[in-house]
């Protein structure tokens, strides 16, 4: 192994990248770290007058702990807040790191105070205690002890990462270049801060490139101007009777806002765009108008956090409005949402898990685990519109990924609406507000 995460005990040797130094047990049980060259004990658990044998366990904050029979033998107390890993060096030092690699505290130096090169530097100066952050304080590089780099997205203990290796870390050390983040778009409609290698000249020489899906029409093209905000429609009384032919239904609208991966899409009845962004916790001060695309690039440019930031567009069908969101892991304030009226919900996590959910006045009426099997108070609703579908025996799909049912068309057949291609690529009512914990509170139940 290369390193020993937190929360987790040792059972195998830990490595320094040379393979000189090693974390694992010596013979009377207690763990320590060893030079194999010289035979030199660098650090034993319990120290070198005591060593105290039995399991090594990493803790949240640093702390090594030695359990014999379910009792803590031996602590060392907290080390280093935060870490999450801890890596031997081939100084033979055990180094406790957080999320993104960055040194915390060593077994041997002590506390290790790590400096930010801003958001810009030469290759060769992201090294030891010195990384790269970009503006939004969202992005890391940090120099990795085999010469690698470790690039990483994330907030407290959640972070996303890729590691680009020594050879490719060389590569990029050339002379009269830096290492910096730049927003670019990509032809595929993928937009966003990316890591790129930049030359005196200010022009790019290499761009790390994400992994993108690319199965799906492009959306429209950033630069659409923004029309005048919809009025707010008044409420409509009446329901809307369900088209009843399949064929009557598009899905092209949900391929031109790109749902190919995670969202969550709202239906609203008797509900306006702006007073639906408001039952999702928009301020009126955060309200604007613009299509789905510039609101996708704005979120990208802003570097809108999905773990802090909700991202949402409503559009206006007739008494309804459909809210769109670009990640739909979010959970709501269903009585908030569903206010005297009726919300449809359909979403899809990134793992590719639906859910489909239908509230009337805050209370679940019918749900679909799956988006197959309808459950809760009145799952004749959702029944009855898999019917008009073609799905007469949704059960038989469950747990069947190549046979899913469509979520957004049952919505559409659920809700009565009918989107259009004209719709999703217009101007919509729009909204990047921070996530309000404090108000979500589970669906009330049915009386």
């Amino acid at each position: 192994m290369d390193s020993l995460d937190a929360a987790m005990t040792l059972t195998s040797p830990v490595r320094s990248p040379s393979g000189r130094f090693v974390l694992t047990y010596r013979s009377d049980g207690s763990a320590a770290i060893l030079d194999e060259e010289s035979g030199e004990v660098r650090w034993v658990a319990g120290g070198m007058a005591s060593p105290a044998a039995g399991p090594l366990l990493v803790g949240r904050d640093g702390d090594l702990q030695v359990h014999v029979d379910g009792a803590a033998a031996w602590q060392s107390g907290p080390l280093a807040p935060g870490a999450m890993d801890l890596v031997v060096t081939d100084e033979g030092d055990g180094i406790f790191r957080d999320i993104h690699a960055r040194p915390l505290a060593g077994l041997l130096s002590g506390a290790i105070e790590t400096v930010s090169l801003g958001s810009s530097a030469p290759v060769a100066r992201i090294a030891g205690i010195h990384y790269l952050r970009s503006e939004s304080g969202r992005s890391f590089v940090v120099r990795l002890g085999d010469g690698g780099l470790k690039v990483s997205r994330g907030i407290g203990y959640v972070a996303t990462s890729v590691t680009l290796p020594a050879e490719q870390a060389a590569w990029l050390d050339q002379d009269g270049t830096e290492l910096t983040w730049r927003f670019v778009e990509h032809r595929d409609g993928w937009m966003g801060w990316n890591l790129c290698l930049v030359g005196r000249d200010g022009n790019v020489r290499w761009e790390h490139l994400p992994e993108q899906a690319d199965d799906g029409p492009a959306p429209p093209a950033a630069g659409v101007e923004a029309a005048e905000a919809p009025a707010e429609t008044a409420l409509v009384p009446a329901e809307p009777a369900r088209p009843p032919a399949k064929s009557a239904y598009s899905g092209a609208w949900a391929q031109a806002l790109r749902l190919h991966e995670a969202y969550r899409v709202i239906a609203i009845r008797d509900v306006g765009p702006d007073e639906s962004l408001r039952r999702l916790g928009a301020g009126d001060d955060q309200i604007s108008t613009s299509t789905w695309r510039e609101l996708l690039r704005r979120a990208s440019f802003e570097d809108a956090d999905p773990l802090e930031n909700e991202v949402a567009a409503a559009f206006a069908l007739g008494p309804h409005t459909l809210v769109v969101q670009p990640y739909g892991w979010f959970p709501l304030d269903a009585q908030r949402l569903a206010l005297d009226t009726l919300a449809v919900i359909s979403s899809c996590s990134t793992e590719a898990d639906t859910s489909f959910d239908v509230f009337r006045s805050g209370h679940s009426l019918a749900g679909a685990s799956q988006a197959c099997s309808a459950d809760r108070t009145e799952p004749d609703i959702v029944l009855a519109a898999l019917a008009e579908m073609g799905v007469d025996e949704p059960e038989e799909r469950d747990g069947d990924q190549y046979n899913r049912i469509d979520g957004l068309e049952l919505l559409c057949r659920m809700a009565g609406i009918r989107p259009t291609l004209e719709d999703a690529t217009g101007p919509a009512r729009v909204a990047i507000f921070p996530v309000d914990w404090s108000r979500l509170t589970p669906p009330a139940p049915r009386p």
